[in-house]
This record gives C-alpha cells, sequence and structure tokens, in this order.
C-alpha cells in the first residue's frame, strides 16, 4: 500500500474505499507481505527522465508472511507530465493475488476504482494496470514483447494467444514443420487442427492458429463457455517431418495448462522419433504426453466471510449456512441460503443468537436445529433454534440441560437428534441429550464413558451412533471410541484406533464401514494417517496414509462410494489440496486442487452428487465458495 498522505494500518482488509487510508493511496498489492531477513528483499524508489516528464518508480520486492518461499515484485509509476494516471506493473505474483486487494482511491469516502478484491489469479506476472482518476477508468493488458494482450489472452512467444476459461497450447524447439497438439476432451471429443470447431455452439473447445503454427499451437475455451469437467488426454503430433530432416536429435514439446483462476500447469515431453496417429488421443497413442484432472468451478461468493460456520442441505436442494465467526472475529447470528440452479446467494432472517462452535441438523419435517456454540467472550450457549424453510424464520425452542461448544449432533433413525460431549468452558463433557422434534424438548441419556470435545460421531447403518477420538480434560487426544445404542440409550467402549487424534473427518462408507483421517495428536502433528472402523467385528484397520498430513479439512462420500477430502491445515500451511479415497483399493489419489487454500470450511453433498465447499479461512474469514464436479 502506498499513502499519499496520512494512514493508520489497520488488521483486517476491506473492499475499496478503505476507512484506515484516510487520502489518496494506490494499493497495487493489499496483502500481508514482509521484508524476508537476510535477502536483498526492500521496497525502493528512483526517478528518470528530466522535467517536465520525469517518471517516479516504487518497487516492491517481499515475501508472503505464509509462504516464506515465494517472493512477490511490483512496481508503482507515477508521471510528471501526466496527472492523475498511476500505473501498476506487476513482475512476479505466484497466487495471483487470491488474498490481495488492487486499486486506488481518492480518500476514505472515495471515489476509488478496485480492480480485484481477493480474487485468484487476477493479478499475472508481465501484467499492467493503469488507473485514470481524471476519468475513473483503468486499462489492464500483458505486456508481450512488443504488443500488448488482453486479460482474456496468454503471451507466448512474444504472441498474444487465446486464453479464455481453459487453454492448452505447445511450444516446440523446431522449425522445420508444422506440429499439433491434440485434446481428447472429457466428453470423448478430439479437438486438433484438422477439427477445429471454430464455429461450436457447444461448451467445447476450439482450435487457434498462432503465428505461423510453426512453433506454437493452442487449443481453448472463450470466456464465454464452460469447460466440462473431468479427464483431458493431452497428445502432440509431430507431423511426418518435424523429426525426419537431417537434425535427428530428440525433439522437446512444452504444453503450458491455464485453467481459468488456478495456477498455470506445465507438462515437458521428448520425442526421439516422428509420431503416427495424427488425429487420436489415448493414453496409449505414441503422440500422448499426460492428462490433466479438471474437477473444479468457482462459484458466486457468499454474503459474509465467515468461518466455523454450519452448511445444511435442505429438502428442496438448497443449502442453509449459519454462524461462525467473520473477519472482526465475532459471532455471527446471520444465515445465508444457496440456491444450486442459479448458483446465487440470499441473505434470510437472522438467528435470535450469534454463535459459533455450533451444530445444525436437519430434521425430517426439513427444519434446521441450531444447538449450542459459544456467543461474545467466553459465553457458552444451552439455547437452540429452529429454522423453518416454508417461512424463512427462526424459532427458540427448548434449552439443552447442559450448555455446550465443540459438541456433535447426529440425526438418529428415529428423526430425534442426538447431542454429545463438547465442553462447557470449564470442563470437557461426557454427558448426552436427546431432542424430540414433536414435543420440542430435551432428555438427557447415558454418559459417555470419556468426557471429549473436538470428536466426531457417525450413525452407523444398524441406528448406532459411532463416536471417536478427541481430547479429554487432562487436553490429552483421545484414541478411544465408543457406541451409542438408542434402544437402551447406553454407551459401550470398543476397540481403540491405532492413532490418537482430534480434529479429524469420520465418513461412512457406502459398505457401513467408518474411515477416520487426518487431525493432530497430543504433540499438535498433524497426521496422515487413516484408519478404517468395520461395525460387525467393532475393530479398526489401518489402511493407505492420505498424501497430504491435515486437520480442519472436510470428507465427503461421493456417489461412487469414494471419499473426497479437501483443505485444512498441515504443521505449516493452510491447503488447498484434494484427494480421493478408493474402497476398492483402500488407498488415495490426488485429485485437482481447489482455487483457495481453506481450513475450517464447511462442505456438502448436493442432490445432484456435486460437492459444495463454503467459506474457512486462510490468514482471515473467507467468502470464496467453490465446487467439485464427481
Amino acid at each position: 500500500v502506498l499513502c499519499l498522505g496520512y494512514c493508520t494500518i489497520g488488521k483486517s482488509q476491506t473492499a475499496l474505499p478503505a476507512g484506515n487510508f484516510f487520502y489518496a493511496t494506490a494499493f497495487p498489492f493489499w496483502d500481508n507481505l514482509y521484508i524476508k531477513n537476510g535477502t536483498a528483499q526492500g521496497i525502493f524508489y528512483t526517478i528518470y527522465g528530466n522535467t517536465p516528464n520525469r517518471t517516479l518508480v516504487f518497487e516492491y520486492y517481499l515475501s508472503r508472511a505464509d509462504s516464506e518461499e515465494e517472493y512477490y515484485q511490483f512496481q508503482v509509476l507515477f508521471f510528471e507530465a501526466k496527472s492523475g494516471l498511476v500505473q501498476f506493473i506487476y513482475l512476479n505474483t505466484p497466487d495471483g493475488g487470491r488474498s490481495a486487494i488492487v486499486g486506488v482511491h481518492a480518500s476514505s469516502s472515495g471515489p476509488f476504482m478496485q480492480y480485484s478484491f481477493r480474487e485468484p489469479f487476477y493479478v499475472l506476472p508481465n501484467m499492467s494496470i493503469t488507473f485514470d482518476t481524471n476519468q475513473n477508468t483503468y486499462t489492464a493488458v500483458l505486456l508481450c514483447g512488443s504488443t500488448t494482450c488482453t486479460m482474456d489472452q496468454a503471451c507466448i512467444e512474444d504472441m498474444c494467444v487465446q486464453r479464455g476459461r481453459l487453454n492448452f497450447v505447445a511450444r516446440w524447439s523446431r522449425r522445420n514443420s508444422r506440429g499439433y497438439i491434440i485434446v481428447r476432451t472429457p466428453l470423448n471429443n478430439t479437438i486438433y487442427f484438422g477439427n477445429p470447431h471454430a464455429n461450436s455452439s457447444a461448451d467445447e473447445g476450439r482450435h487457434e492458429v498462432v503465428g505461423d503454427s510453426s512453433q506454437v499451437d493452442n487449443i481453448y475455451w472463450p470466456s464465454n463457455r464452460i469447460p466440462p469437467k473431468g479427464l483431458y488426454n493431452i497428445c502432440f503430433s509431430t507431423g511426418s517431418s518435424l523429426l525426419n530432416g537431417t537434425n535427428k536429435s530428440p525433439m522437446t514439446v512444452t504444453v503450458e495448462i491455464r485453467h481459468f483462476q488456478h495456477p498455470m500447469k506445465t507438462m515437458i515431453h521428448s520425442f526421439t522419433k516422428s509420431t503416427t496417429q495424427l488425429n487420436e488421443c489415448l493414453n496409449t497413442s505414441d503422440t500422448f504426453i499426460g492428462s490433466v484432472d479438471i474437477r473444479w468451478s468457482s462459484v458466486t461468493k457468499m454474503n459474509v466471510c465467515r468461518e466455523q460456520h454450519t452448511a445444511s442441505v435442505l429438502l428442496n436442494g438448497n443449502i442453509l449456512v449459519v454462524g461462525g465467526t467473520n473477519r472482526g472475529w465475532d459471532p455471527l447470528n446471520t444465515a445465508e441460503l444457496y440456491d444450486p440452479l442459479f448458483g446465487n446467494w440470499t441473505n434470510v432472517t437472522n438467528m435470535t443468537t450469534a454463535r459459533i462452535y455450533h451444530t445444525a441438523s436437519v430434521l425430517s419435517d426439513g427444519k434446521v436445529l441450531v444447538v449450542g456454540g459459544k456467543h461474545h467472550g467466553w459465553n457458552v450457549l444451552n439455547t437452540a433454534e429452529l429454522y423453518d424453510p416454508l417461512s424463512g424464520n427462526w424459532t427458540t425452542v427448548g434449552n439443552m440441560t447442559t450448555a455446550r461448544r465443540g459438541h456433535t449432533a447426529s440425526v438418529l433413525l428415529d428423526g430425534k437428534i442426538l447431542v454429545v460431549g463438547g465442553d462447557d468452558h470449564h470442563h470437557m463433557l461426557n454427558t448426552a441429550e436427546l431432542y424430540d422434534s414433536l414435543s420440542g424438548n430435551w432428555t438427557n441419556v447415558g454418559n459417555m464413558t470419556t468426557a471429549r470435545e473436538y470428536h466426531t460421531a457417525s450413525v452407523l447403518s444398524d441406528g448406532k451412533v459411532l463416536v471417536v477420538g478427541g481430547i479429554n480434560n487432562e487436553r490429552e487426544t483421545l484414541s478411544t471410541a465408543e457406541l451409542y445404542d438408542p434402544s437402551s440409550r447406553t454407551w459401550i467402549t470398543v476397540g481403540n484406533m491405532s492413532n490418537a487424534r482430534r480434529d479429524h473427518t469420520a465418513s461412512v462408507l457406502l459398505d457401513g464401514k467408518v474411515l477416520v483421517a487426518g487431525g493432530s495428536n497430543d504433540d499438535w502433528n498433524v497426521l496422515n494417517t487413516v484408519e478404517l472402523y468395520d461395525p460387525i467385528s467393532r475393530n479398526w484397520t489401518i489402511v493407505g496414509n492420505m498424501t497430504n498430513a491435515r486437520r480442519y479439512h472436510t470428507a465427503t462420500v461421493l456417489p461412487d462410494g469414494m471419499v473426497l477430502v479437501v483443505g485444512g491445515e498441515n504443521n505449516r500451511y493452510t491447503l488447498n489440496t484434494g484427494e480421493l479415497y478408493d474402497p476398492s483399493s483402500r488407498s488415495w489419489i490426488l485429485t485437482e486442487s481447489m482455487v483457495y487454500s481453506r481450513n475450517r470450511h464447511a462442505a456438502v453433498k448436493l442432490l445432484d452428487g456435486k460437492v459444495l465447499v463454503i467459506g474457512g479461512i486462510n490468514n482471515e474469514p473467507l467468502d470464496s465458495v467453490e465446487l467439485y464436479h464427481p
């Protein structure tokens, strides 16, 4: 941030105009950056040219607080002969501005121009933004050799190629003859120069002729088209003469894959002889370079940033998001509704009580019961309220016997809600109580053997409830598990896990087994270990480890029985990675990463099988929402 007058630095970012910056301010990259010790990093300035055509340049060379290996470099230019113009030039922006605000304002009350607000990969290397404060307009371009490209293009070999929502561009090292890229889409359509789809009205890619076609070839989806989700095969045909001339040395082909709002991926392959398959792209083809899985799309953001919220799938398929905390770190009483059909969010009536660390359960009549949690300060709640989707209103119902936060709530087969454990601010709890939606009252049931918080609770196919892990009153992480029997309203202990864990996930698989993944242990080490509970033997089996250790993640069972685990944090960073557990092989495979790194988020499976990932935190609470396409 470059203040041109008095300003104070606030803890939280805001949309422009920003109240902490009272006078004219440039925001080339408002984010949590710092000068790393022992490096040449810093903030520099210089003036070049002669009066009256001098240019003042500020250059920033900095690191991110949560990712020291990455550096950011950008410039701010002011022009003596062009009063009212300011230019930002970006040399290196590893995350594309996913948590940055970019723009200018004249004062804390405006006027202002905002280019981006925490938008990933909106700020690209070799990009220039020129703000004209006289006309209140700005222009963003990519600097590309002696020319400039528009923001839906990419600069390749000093040429502008179409980037759109997705593109595959091939570059090769030899100009002897024409090669070309071939892409087979998830819909089994093959696109290449001989089948360009140039006038396609469907959501399919198109081939673009680039330059003289002797070193660059491109296939892209325009910005107004939606690329199909799934696996893309990428091939390259050397043609008949690229490797048949006097130069017999291997030819290297580089393929760059740009998916809108995702980091660029690169594949490199060397060919030692000419390919024979000219118009096909299978993983058995001699043209094959590799595959890429495109699974995520960004959807409309929530109206409020929030983490530690709940998300519930209503009977009509809409998603109700409730409570949590925002960038001011205050518990929220707000709620909003996501409509998957139209892809938008609508504010609904506020809850009576703001709360965080609560639970939300969908009852058999479609209403949503929100229970407990923490209010402001250390005020732990015993209150409960009910959301009616038909009226859009909240109604308070009977209070729990015990105030609690960090508990679990499970919908039993008879429609009652079992609330278990948590803490009341003074102690971890072993108590459990049952909510009857017909009477609106609570009943104490048998206590667990062990008091616990940050555990999981899973309803098994026989109606029993498996409670696993967490921490006890001695702050010890637990490996124990116990089983609640609704018919007797009592608990029995079952076999212990191999690893004590808290802040893990537990997922009931299609065969009835329970998959427990990740979390952390007594030493605060984040785990990648995974175990499987068998309800018949009541014992645990260790299965394949996740690729990434993680806690505060989510796990969602997909329609095909695989389990999608996304986000969370390890011992150092918040994660955007996702991986899939395959019950048949008991192993994990990586899937495409999310746009945003996030932990303490919510994830729900929509009625069509897609997975909606909502909010969470990465340094600050998020309003971003992403959709996974299985």
